[in-house]
């Protein structure tokens, strides 16, 4: 995952203001919740081509591309970060299908997300691709303390 040009450019940019950890990783999280969308016509979870997204300025895509920008982001700014993926297994909490599994049948409930690593709190989830999901801003989901 590259952490060079333009992703460092953009990650010092997103986190100017920033000194703490926390403050990086939220700075982050705005960044990508403000900027990007989930394009449902993304095959599969997306490639995670980061590079190509800021370059292109195509930032909309599925779990791995925007999880995968937080990651790249949250490394260029001195953040310890990493994607991790799993098989959801239940229903979404929330009543999002696209957020727990489908059908009984979990062959289509991929998903990946983002955790960056906070000094005072450990590995911390973010999770931007559920927030870009909502057209809210009041349903923004915080890196986890």
């Amino acid at each position: 995952m590259p952490t060079d040009g333009i992703v460092k450019t953009t990650a010092m940019e997103i986190t100017r203001n920033s000194k703490t950890d926390v403050q990086k990783a939220q700075a982050i999280y705005d960044w990508i919740v403000d900027n990007t969308f989930r394009n449902p016509k993304t095959r599969g979870c997306g490639v995670g081509d980061i590079r190509f997204m800021l370059e292109s300025k195509d930032l909309g895509g599925k779990c791995a591309d925007l999880n995968a920008l937080y990651v790249g982001l949250a490394r260029a700014a001195g953040l310890p970060a990493r994607d991790v993926y799993g098989i959801r297994v239940a229903k979404s909490e929330l009543g999002y299908k696209s957020l727990g599994t489908s059908s009984e049948r979990v062959t289509k409930s991929q998903h990946c997300r983002a955790e960056v690593y906070l000094t005072d709190y450990g590995w911390s989830r973010s999770i931007p691709l559920t927030s870009a999901k909502s057209s809210s801003k009041n349903a923004r989901q915080p890196p986890a303390r």
